[in-house]
């Protein structure tokens, strides 16, 4: 018999994306046989983390939100922050700029 197998690999940053599925009607008037399986399941970022002795700050946290959480701990007065657009997987990145601070700043040790 002649058998074909595919293996489609998807991008870093695209996620979870749903299965590929069999197209049925061509299935049975070609007597052939389709299956899909998913060999890995993608990625998504979900939850929360902290920061120092931050309260949870969302996975998708607003500048604002992460501006206020860092501002929180005791120290650092007042910051700036910016963040990226989202990734497939929903990752972020922010820019953090220590308005009142002077100096060098130990880094921040986030957890989740």
């Amino acid at each position: 018999e002649n058998e074909l197998a595919f293996t489609i690999t998807y991008g870093q940053n695209d996620g979870d994306v749903p299965s590929l599925v069999c197209n049925h009607s061509f299935q049975s008037a070609s007597s052939t046989i389709c299956t899909a399986k998913t060999v890995m399941d993608g990625n998504e970022i979900r939850g929360s983390f902290y920061i120092e002795s931050s309260g949870p700050i969302p996975h998708d946290a607003s500048p604002t939100v992460l501006e206020a959480a860092i501002e929180g701990i005791h120290g650092f007065g007042d910051v700036e922050v910016s963040r990226s657009d989202g990734d497939g997987q929903n990752g972020f990145i922010w820019l953090i700029t220590f308005v009142d601070y002077r100096g060098d700043i130990d880094p921040l040790q986030a957890s989740s």
